[in-house]
């Protein structure tokens, strides 16, 4: 019994005359809920869009990051390794001039 799947009740469920107001009033909030959840259901997928669209915003902005801190990065690289150049230079200058 708890196999199947929950059906609709219908007149045979209220066989006295309250069953059809009683049905009637079910038919109205079962109509309600489904408007309900049609109204979520916009609402979660304009979040999930909002969402989407947030995340390609940050994904741009993170990918901007990144290629100013490679740039930064390879400039440092370079600018240490002329420093060490010239140290270099300036130790075997040293070292000559007084060889």
């Amino acid at each position: 019994m708890s196999d199947q799947p929950p059906r609709t009740p219908d007149m045979k469920d209220f066989p006295d005359h309250w069953g059809f107001y009683l049905l009637q009033a079910i038919n109205r909030l079962d109509d309600k809920i489904d408007q309900k959840v049609d109204v979520l259901e916009a609402k979660i997928q304009k979040l999930d869009d909002t969402i989407d669209l947030s995340n390609h915003q940050l994904n741009e902005k993170i990918d901007v990051l990144r290629s100013d801190m490679d740039r930064k990065l390879t400039n440092a690289q370079y600018w240490y390794m002329s420093t060490l150049f010239v140290i270099l230079v300036g130790f075997v200058t040293v070292i000559l001039t007084h060889a």
